[in-house]
């Protein structure tokens, strides 16, 4: 799974320098190409970067919470290093699946084995119903304050991303979501407006 995460990093870093250099050409590309007005395809395109920005902000902003969260665990309990684990939490969270319990979850193994159970049940307890959770609600609504579209309908879309596209579907759910409703908002409007004219 690191590996794969590694491959994938270092494909998007590259797609990604391609796409700040030729990202205005393909920008036009796609506008002409689509087979709606202008206006119309304005619209969709501004709705697909607002999702983006969206989904990107809302996982940050969840790693930073869950770090600061770990950190704080970690500094309560009187474990050691408690601004290192909670930064490791905050970095290891932008992963999918296991995230930041790849922190929390060894360490709360290791009290309880060492005989500090009341901090290891603690720790445990915690990571599971506060850091972990904390993703599942604190998601949905920041992203969907970003992009303008309810938290259900974002938890809704997060979840059937994660069981068709796996764990990229945190991203991928969102922005099909987003691009739906903005398509949909364009022909409800469009039929409006040829209604009126009759």
């Amino acid at each position: 799974m690191t590996l794969e995460f590694v491959a994938s990093l270092l494909v998007m870093l590259y797609l990604l320098f391609f796409l700040l250099r030729d990202g205005d050409e393909l920008n036009a590309r796609i506008r002409d190409a689509l087979p709606l007005r202008a206006s119309h395809s304005a619209e969709i395109l501004h709705a697909f970067t607002l999702a983006v920005r969206g989904t990107i902000k809302g996982i940050i902003l969840v790693a930073l919470i869950q770090g600061a969260l770990g950190g704080v665990i970690f500094w309560l309990l009187g474990l050691t290093a408690p601004l290192l684990a909670g930064a490791l939490m905050a970095l290891l969270s932008l992963l999918p699946v296991l995230g930041s319990a790849l922190v929390w979850l060894p360490a709360g193994l290791y009290l309880l084995v060492a005989g500090s159970v009341t901090k290891g049940i603690i720790l445990l307890a915690f990571g599971t119903f506060v850091i972990g959770l904390a993703d599942n609600f604190l998601r949905p609504i920041l992203v969907g304050q970003s992009i303008r579209m309810p938290s259900y309908i974002v938890l809704l879309a997060t979840l059937g991303g994660l069981a068709a596209f796996g764990a990229n579907g945190f991203v991928i759910g969102p922005l099909v979501a987003a691009m739906f409703l903005t398509a949909w908002q364009v022909f409800v409007r469009s039929k409006e407006q040829q209604e009126v004219r009759k």
